[in-house]
């Protein structure tokens, strides 16, 4: 039984799908069914441990947004050891191939958000955050949160402007900043009203983001 963490085919398969699909052509070997090979047992266990793999996520989130709401920072006590999980998990569970699967995550992860930390956009510890994310989840996982975290920050960014600024101010704000983008101009804020707005958590929208993207994959499995 080829192991569920393989994921060599990055954005076409999770690792859970592969899991179903291997469970599928299991049912129908004539070899396993004569040893007596247990197929429903071997994938009983292994949907337990990304069960358990997928908690311990879950707290690292939850520890990271109430960091980010206490302090607007994400730790590195949190988001290191976290990354270690992941990389250890998968590569016990699958070796070399668990390694890169891994690997692979952690490195989109970061990729996708140190442009935005460059230009000033958020923290390191959100950068941290979404590596050690990618670390546990793989690469297709990590960037379908990242798409979910992206649309549920782009809602959070408006709605905080909103309630700060007023409809029209705000209407105004993401003219200039849509033309800044477009004209490719640095200094953003240059024509607008100097406003002091709260910190956005990003921490609780990537946290957000992940759960959303991992609870629709654990929806079409159950």
């Amino acid at each position: 039984m080829s192991s569920p963490f393989f994921l060599l085919q990055i954005g076409k398969k999770s690792p859970i799908n592969i899991l179903l699909n291997d469970h599928d052509c299991e049912r129908q070997s004539e070899a396993q069914v004569g040893l007596g090979y247990d197929t429903r047992t071997q994938d009983s266990v292994m949907m337990t441990t990304q069960l358990v793999i997928h908690c311990v996520l879950l707290l690292g989130l939850i520890s990271a947004g109430i960091m980010d709401v206490r302090s607007s920072r994400v730790p590195n006590f949190i988001t290191f050891p976290l990354a270690l999980v992941g990389l250890g998990f998968h590569t016990i569970a699958d070796s070399g191939n668990g390694f890169l699967f891994s690997v692979e995550g952690l490195g989109l992860g970061f990729s996708l958000l140190i442009g935005f930390y460059a230009y000033g956009g958020m923290g390191a510890g959100d950068v941290k955050l979404l590596a050690a994310v990618g670390a546990v989840v793989g690469p297709v996982n990590v960037f379908e949160g990242f798409l979910f975290a992206a649309l549920l920050g782009g809602l959070y960014a408006v709605a905080m402007m909103i309630w700060h600024l007023g409809l029209a101010k705000t209407a105004e704000r993401i003219k200039v900043i849509l033309i800044s983008m477009v004209f490719m101009r640095v200094n953003v804020t240059a024509s607008l009203e100097q406003t002091v707005l709260p910190k956005l958590r990003y921490a609780l929208v990537l946290g957000l983001g992940t759960l959303m993207g991992l609870g629709y994959q654990w929806y079409q499995v159950i």
